[in-house]
């Protein structure tokens, strides 16, 4: 009677984090993005509600510091879009998908005083590794692109004229389900 129990509360759990419906997630991230020449880092909060099997909608909003051997400077993000979730067994699954986004860079030099800025439209493909470590708790473990669709550097150079491609990241997140 007692291993009957046991499975059936392991089937309960494995169900409920298959079936959850909603997430939300704190990430951090690091990766390069313009228009600093080096690293960035970024903390995020990102929010996901399940419209059909398998398709999802979220939104983020993340802000971090960057730097590179001549200056530092800030990236802020905001972006929404469609993830696909699949699993292999409830415990672990994939997810990718694709945001459109509004994306703040600036960095100023350490020598000379200078600036600079940018602001873009981008697109965000990304791709990641959905782990459950509990009924309700998830790991996340990814990469993503950042492609500018339209922007401006300060310069007045558009962006997406001059660059597409504009930042890459790698990112990890728990992410709490119900």
């Amino acid at each position: 009677m007692a291993e009957d129990m046991k499975a059936l509360l392991v089937l309960v759990a494995a169900t409920a984090v298959a079936r959850a419906d909603n997430y939300v997630q704190v990430d951090g991230s690091v990766g390069v993005a313009a228009p600093v020449a080096g690293y960035n880092a970024m903390l995020g909060v990102e929010a996901g509600h399940r419209l059909l099997d398998p398709l999802w909608a979220h939104g983020e909003i993340g802000a971090g510091l960057a730097a590179d051997d001549q200056g530092n400077g800030t990236n802020m993000l905001v972006r929404a879009g469609v993830e696909l979730h699949g699993c292999a067994t409830p415990r672990v699954c994939g997810i990718t998908g694709l945001d459109l986004g509004y994306q703040h860079g600036t960095w100023a030099s350490r020598q000379d005083m200078s600036t600079e800025a940018s602001n873009a439209l981008v697109a965000i493909p990304r791709v990641a590794l959905d782990l459950g470590i509990g009924v309700q708790t998830r790991i996340r473990v990814g990469i993503e692109l950042d492609a500018a669709l339209a922007g401006m550097h300060e310069s007045g150079v558009e962006i997406a004229g001059h660059r597409t491609l504009i930042g890459a990241e790698l990112f990890t997140g728990v992410a709490r389900t119900w």
